[in-house]
């Protein structure tokens, strides 16, 4: 009987692999096409048609502190370049040995761009494929996450830091395996603390974001799992453990780079900054609209209310980890962060109290930055709603067929439509620091 057992286990830990590995080349070929043909020309920036050169976004800064951060390296001072303009740590600590052996500083950041892209798809398979059990569902909500005009906007805008939204599946992934395991193991909780200093280092905006939205998702699901007495006190004591160590370990390994943050000289943003135009949801047509840098997709959309419609009414779906109660917490975070996008115009909108109440918020401008929270809630829900479509036994033998389908519509829908996608041109260096 264990020898069957064990065969069982083999088999199903090889079938993973498979389908992990499998991904990885769905999400590198995926990330070559979406950003066509800037693979072939990576000593060049290749931004939408909407602007003509360059000279609209921060690249030219960026590229600047990449040359600053490998000069300060090499006569041993801080090489993190902190000022009241943010720069991601990540990407310059990423890029130094890469400059450092002589790589052009533009090829560096196409290539980082190109990585970051290709991490977003792939580590929201494995949130999905771990929560949801299901490939082809991690294949559908990768695809969502990554393909959205968000992060393809902010890199035409030169950002290295707000289209790192890659981090954000992971954390939760790690969570989840603490949240459901039986006895959670100290490896999980230690991984954990490792994405997290990544979160830290990569973008500060959403890692302050996080720090509301991680303990709201958190409240939703603990309270709510112990009041229909699903978790047992003493296994939710050890979670909250595990979870608190994490969090400290992680605390730990930011403590360098939070000193010298928390100490850096930075500039309160008002809320009258906080509400121009531009840097808040100003409308639901602009929600709506194809090709806008804050529209996740006609097919996301539908699928992603299509399965919270299915969770609310059968409750559960067979087959996956994730039951209604649970989801409450990503729904919680969905609609939070989406009303979050329309930032401080009413007092009635989250972003206000936000701004007001919460530690550092008031430290940024661009309200819509909640935006890759909502995506990520929306990503889920979009791979239960294909799950939910796919359940029929006939269906669910060509899941993987259908999903690639569905890939396609959301290309043919919303990429090869989009100016930031599609409508591209090459703009050459050198790109000078004003």
């Amino acid at each position: 009987m264990n020898l069957f057992k064990k065969r069982n286990v083999d088999v199903s830990n090889n079938h993973r692999v498979l389908g992990e590995w499998r991904a990885v080349v769905f999400f590198l070929v995926m990330t070559i096409f979406l950003t066509w043909p800037l693979m072939n020309h990576l000593d060049a920036f290749v931004i939408s048609q909407v602007y003509p050169s360059a000279a609209h976004s921060d690249l030219a800064w960026h590229l600047e502190m990449l040359q600053e951060a490998k000069t300060a390296f090499w006569h041993a001072q801080n090489p993190l370049m902190l000022s009241m303009w943010e720069v991601s740590a990540l990407y310059l600590l990423v890029g130094i040995p890469f400059l450092s052996v002589g790589m052009q500083a533009i090829v560096f950041h196409n290539l980082f761009f190109l990585a970051v892209l290709f991490c977003t798809g792939f580590f929201m398979y494995l949130f999905v494929n771990e929560l949801l059990r299901s490939d082809s569902a991690g294949l559908v909500a990768g695809f969502a996450y990554m393909s959205s005009s968000y992060i393809i906007y902010a890199y035409d805008w030169g950002h290295a830091h707000t289209i790192q939204i890659q981090f954000i599946p992971l954390i939760f992934l790690f969570i989840e395996r603490i949240l459901r395991s039986p006895s959670p193991r100290i490896s999980d909780s230690l991984k954990l603390g490792v994405v997290l200093l990544c979160q830290v280092l990569a973008v500060s905006q959403t890692t302050v974001y996080l720090t509301f939205f991680i303990p709201l998702w958190l409240a939703f699901r603990l309270l709510l799992n112990r009041a229909h007495g699903i978790v047992q006190k003493r296994r939710m004591v050890a979670q909250l453990r595990i979870l608190g160590f994490a969090f400290i370990f992680g605390l730990l390994l930011c403590a360098p780079f939070l000193y010298l943050k928390l100490n850096t000289s930075t500039v309160i943003r008002t809320l009258e900054e906080n509400s121009r135009r531009y840097w808040i949801l100003e409308s639901w047509r602009e929600f709506l609209t194809v090709g806008g840098s804050l529209h996740p997709g006609v097919i996301p959309l539908i699928l992603g209310l299509g399965g919270i419609a299915m969770l609310l009414w059968r409750q559960k779906l067979p087959g996956i980890a994730l039951n209604f109660r649970e989801s409450l917490g990503y729904l919680a975070i969905m609609v939070v962060s989406f009303f979050c996008m329309f930032g401080p115009v009413a007092v009635w909108l989250p972003y206000t109290w936000l701004y007001q109440f919460w530690p550092l918020v008031n430290h940024f401008r661009v309200p819509s930055r909640t935006f890759p929270i909502f995506l990520f809630a929306l990503a889920l829900f979009t791979a239960v709603g294909f799950l939910w479509i796919t359940e029929n036994r006939i269906l669910k033998v060509h899941r993987f067929a259908i999903a690639i389908a569905i890939i396609l519509l959301m290309v043919t829908s919303q990429v090869l439509i989009s100016p930031w996608w599609r409508d591209v041109h090459l703009v050459m260096g050198p790109f000078p620091y004003p």
